[in-house]
């Protein structure tokens, strides 16, 4: 069974801004996916969990323990993490630093050598035990700190952002992995910023930014952001047709379809005036159906896409 982590009114400021404000959740197992854009805490939040950040307001518990107080030590050698930035030293090999970490972590010098190796060849590294980290690839690099965070028998993992600067097969073969060892019991935590990242593996969602925009199961998520309809419109003059439904009180922008720019129209509970407004500006109306946006679509909305896509 996983370790359960448990944020209760949780907050960080630095100065007079805040990182994440009123976080609130309980969970045991699964794969919870942390998301928002750029600067909505998602890095802060993860340090916190596991106690490298102390938090303004609030509690966080990591089965039932304070990250921050001399028990959690015990803890440790069953929580791996795998930062944003791949900080690794350039001048030793994966070899030689995944062997440190498991002597670290407890294990003899034969186990801590067994480890390592067996944690490279899950990320595919075998082949470069010996090489010096300096010489490989940025993707390598990343997924030498996977490794690491796979050496021992893992309750709980965190990682923040792991896919940046990995290539497609990789983010897939660590998406797999991410799904086994959820399957075998462990609690995981995986920030990004793209929901495409997650949808498909996370059993559960914290969205951020800054303040808690909404916890709960993905389903729950799909329902929450793509249960309001919306009016879809080919039309010859989109961004006066924009105008025009604005003038009229309507919730209305542009969207990309198929490399046409359309409109949309959020909320379809009046078609008939949506219509009317833009027949009595002579617009040209070519197609008209209703539909529910998409899930990233929604969700772009909700965070709002122009904040930025980074990490946070």
């Amino acid at each position: 069974m996983g370790f359960e982590v448990n944020a209760s009114a949780l907050s960080k400021r630095f100065g007079q801004r805040y990182a994440y404000r009123n976080v609130e959740f309980t969970f045991t197992s699964g794969i919870l996916g942390v998301l928002g854009p750029n600067g909505a805490g998602k890095t802060t939040l993860l340090k916190t969990i596991l106690g490298l950040v102390k938090p303004s307001a609030g509690e966080i518990l990591v089965e039932g323990v304070n990250p921050r107080s001399p028990g959690f030590e015990k803890l440790l050698p069953r929580i791996g993490y795998v930062p944003e930035l791949p900080v690794v030293p350039l001048w030793t090999t994966p070899c030689i630093l995944l062997e440190t970490l498991a002597r670290l972590e407890g294990y003899t010098s034969v186990e801590a050598r067994v480890r390592a190796r067996e944690a490279l060849e899950v990320v595919g590294l075998a082949g470069e035990c010996e090489t010096p980290i300096g010489k490989l690839s940025k993707g390598a690099r990343k997924r030498v700190l996977v490794a690491q965070a796979f050496i021992g028998e893992r309750e709980l993992l965190v990682l923040d952002e792991p896919y940046s600067g990995l290539d497609p097969e990789w983010v897939y073969r660590v998406r797999e992995l991410l799904r086994t060892v959820a399957r075998e019991g462990a609690t995981v935590i995986v920030s990004s910023h793209i929901l495409r990242e997650l949808e498909d593996i996370a059993t559960h969602v914290l969205v951020l930014k800054t303040d808690q925009l909404f916890y709960g199961s993905i389903e729950e998520l799909r329902a929450w952001l793509s249960g309001t309809p919306r009016i879809i419109l080919s039309v010859a003059e989109p961004e006066r047709a924009v105008e025009v439904l604005r003038r009229g009180g309507f919730n209305a922008y542009t969207i990309n379809k198929g490399g046409q720019l359309v409109v949309a129209v959020e909320g379809a509970d009046d078609p008939a005036r949506v219509l009317s407004l833009l027949l009595a500006e002579n617009i040209e109306i070519s197609e008209y159906r209703v539909e529910k946006a998409s899930l990233e679509e929604a969700y772009l909305k909700l965070v709002g896409a122009g904040d930025g896509l980074g990490g946070g």
